[in-house]
């Protein structure tokens, strides 16, 4: 099975409640940044990224086969998904990708 699948959607309240917990605690990985280019690492700062999860609202919140969330915010041009885990009151955001489309869920799913 594909641990990125999302198995489940979250409603607005739920992450909410998440956020409330983990907002002061968000952390990037290592990770989340290695693909990028050195221009597209000065836009894309762990300070930004952290401002989209903060005041932002997704229009679009999953949880993925493997635990983790993926955040779906609406862009000019399509979507930037970012991917966290949960740990211990505190989000990290592993990675994220800008795509043209959501996902095709079997659910409905409207926030």
């Amino acid at each position: 099975m594909d641990t990125t699948r999302i198995v489940r959607t979250i409603d607005k309240v739920e992450w909410n409640n998440i956020l409330i917990q983990c907002k002061k605690c968000i952390t990037l990985s290592p990770h989340a940044r290695d693909r990028l280019n050195d221009a597209q690492r000065k836009f894309f700062t762990e300070e930004e990224l952290r401002k989209i999860i903060i005041r932002e609202v997704p229009i679009l919140v999953g949880i993925q086969h493997n635990g983790r969330y993926a955040l779906f915010y609406r862009r000019s041009r399509g979507f930037t998904k970012i991917i966290c885990a949960n740990v211990a009151h505190s989000l990290e955001i592993i990675t994220f990708i800008n795509l043209d489309q959501l996902p095709n869920l079997q659910e409905d799913v409207s926030w």
